[in-house]
């Protein structure tokens, strides 16, 4: 089982919209954070994003050799560009 408390290197993440740092307490509230958390300052639900760009990013390691590749390589400009295409932020 992961450990809540060790998870994140802080309490702390930022909004994909507007880059406020939004506080949750704690790593292990961070871990437990509700997806309908909306970001302090633009109200953006950017726990929910981050959801749909982990589903994204899980599907295309196992659907495409290339973003295995890239993985490997540790090619994040790449990865971060094209979950950007792919996930892009939504007007709530």
């Amino acid at each position: 089982m992961i450990d809540p408390s060790g998870f994140f290197e802080s309490s702390q993440y930022a909004c994909q919209r507007c880059g406020t740092v939004n506080e949750f307490g704690s790593s292990a509230a961070l871990f437990h954070a509700d997806p309908t958390r909306r970001c302090s300052r633009c109200g953006y639900r950017f726990v929910a994003h981050t959801l749909r760009v982990m589903t994204k990013t899980l599907e295309m390691l196992t659907t495409s050799s290339e973003w295995v590749q890239r993985f490997n390589q540790e090619d994040w400009a790449w990865m971060k560009t094209q979950m950007a295409q792919l996930v892009p932020i939504e007007d709530d």
